[in-house]
């Protein structure tokens, strides 16, 4: 799966995240790097060439040009997949949202056994697609807000920034139901996948406004 990801757009991503550590003073990347980060070397070189960080007391520290491009990146995607997050659970078949049923849950045990029902399904990528975005992207974000890529209370770990960790994100863009999966015939008529998404996104936003 990880061969899916192209190393150039692991790097990209990962810098984006290495960028927001330093932004948020929560690690320190000295110069040369530590023995236990030196893996993030190519991450550095990627950041430093594109002046979003520079080296100040031997030190990586972010310039005013990174602070910039990663509050522009983080925005756009987190209010991306609040707007996605309706789209977890939908029944295709007979075009009902779970989260239209939400307040009938009281518990959150409860509420999760309901979205646990075989009749959903997470259409969140393929209208990830139909909005121009990069599904990649959007699931990267996603782990990064879960707290499932990067760095752990043990330290520093390749697997977590550049290795494993990418082919659990391919898992997920690359084997959830995709756009050209939302395609299908009715009455002998072909109905498009983007036919079928702008539907989905019209219900799925008057769901969220309800």
């Amino acid at each position: 799966m990880t061969s899916q990801i192209e190393s150039s757009q692991r790097i990209q991503l990962c810098s984006l995240y290495v960028l927001q550590l330093l932004v948020e003073n929560t690690a320190d990347f000295p110069v040369p790097l530590a023995a236990d980060q030196r893996f993030l070397a190519p991450v550095l070189d990627w950041l430093e060439s594109r002046d979003y960080v520079t080296m100040q007391d031997h030190c990586y520290v972010p310039t005013s040009r990174g602070q910039d491009v990663l509050s522009h990146f983080l925005q756009r995607y987190q209010r991306f997949l609040a707007e996605m997050d309706v789209y977890c659970a939908v029944d295709l078949a007979e075009g009902e949202f779970a989260f239209s049923s939400y307040e009938q849950f009281p518990t959150q045990p409860a509420w999760e056994s309901f979205l646990a029902q075989d009749r959903w399904a997470d259409v969140r990528i393929a209208m990830c697609e139909w909005k121009g975005k990069d599904p990649v992207e959007a699931v990267f974000v996603n782990f990064i807000e879960q707290g499932t890529f990067g760095l752990e209370r043990n330290g520093w770990d390749y697997e977590s920034f550049l290795g494993k960790v990418w082919e659990e994100i391919a898992q997920v863009a690359y084997g959830a139901v995709r756009l050209q999966d939302l395609a299908y015939e009715a009455d002998g008529a072909f109905i498009s996948a983007t036919q079928v998404a702008q539907d989905i996104y019209a219900q799925g936003q008057e769901v969220r406004s309800a």
